[in-house]
């Protein structure tokens, strides 16, 4: 008898499971909120007499865009919450 050793290949790694981001309300979203502002700050500049050009809006906008899209990571929830049943 030979006192060979099996050697067995190691177990997979399993990556972690994925879990989503709990969708954030519409009315809390920072996103929609900076919109708004912006939207505002625009229409109000214009009653004043300072206007921006569509472009120079274009690129407030797409900024801040761009910046929260680094910030924020949940889903906006465009619906309120669901109710689970409970056996």
């Amino acid at each position: 008898m030979s006192s060979e050793r099996l050697i067995q290949p190691p177990e997979p790694i399993q990556p972690p499971p994925i879990i989503p981001p709990t969708p954030v309300p519409i009315l809390a979203s920072r996103t929609i909120w900076a919109n708004v502002v912006v939207m505002a700050a625009i229409v109000v500049a214009r009653r004043f007499g300072y206007e921006l050009t569509v472009d120079e809006q274009a690129v407030i906008v797409a900024a801040m865009n761009i910046a929260l899209r680094f910030l924020t990571q949940a889903p906006l929830a465009l619906t309120g919450p669901t109710k689970t049943s409970e056996p």
